[in-house]
Formats: C-alpha cells, structure tokens, sequence
C-alpha cells in the first residue's frame, strides 16, 4: 500500500575534483552542523570534512553508470521524484552531461 508520493535529493558532481567542492559542510561528522552559530565557525568546521569522506558520499566523477545507480537506488527504493543537485560551479556541464549521458539512461 502507498500512501502517497516522495522525494529525494541527490547531490553529485560528474567532476571527480568535486571532492573539495561547497557543499562539504553537509558532511560534517554527527550533530556539528546544527550548532555551530556562525558561518565562521562552519568554515572551520568544514577543515573536518575530508575528500574521502564527500567522495563516500556524494556521487563524483564522469562515470555515467555511478550517476545512474546513485538515482536508481532512490527510484528502487519508491521515490517517485528524484531533485538532483550538482555540487561545483560548471552548472552547464552537469546539465550537459546529464542530458547526454545519464538520464538517457533513466527513460
């Protein structure tokens, strides 16, 4: 039984250097992110986060197939809409290469 619609959002990068890319401080070890006070402190927070830690995270890298199991999962699991964000600062190369290569795929 279903009762009702879900969603879901997925952060990615299709650049494998989007390891030190903004958004680190949503990985942040345990309750941190919600008590710091200040964007400062964030910032210095952040220094925790490691590239192995964003990479274990968050779907990096130009391998169409990771994107596609990463929104797979979602989609197994229910989901009926996937909100897909690019983590990194190329916005027309992530929308090039998932127009192109993964959500093909998807369809």
């Amino acid at each position: 039984m279903r009762w009702g619609s879900a969603s879901a959002a997925l952060r990615v990068s299709p650049w494998p250097g989007a390891s030190s890319a903004p958004g680190a401080n949503e990985q942040l070890p345990g309750e941190l992110a919600q008590i710091l006070p200040t964007p400062a402190h964030f910032e210095q927070a952040s220094e925790l986060v490691t590239p192995d830690r964003v990479r274990a995270n968050v779907t990096c890298g130009p391998d169409p197939d990771a994107h596609v199991a990463a929104v797979k999962e979602y989609v197994d699991a229910g989901v009926d809409t996937v909100f897909i964000n690019q983590i990194g600062k190329d916005q027309q190369g992530f929308f090039d290469f998932y127009r192109t290569k993964v959500l093909p795929q998807l369809t």
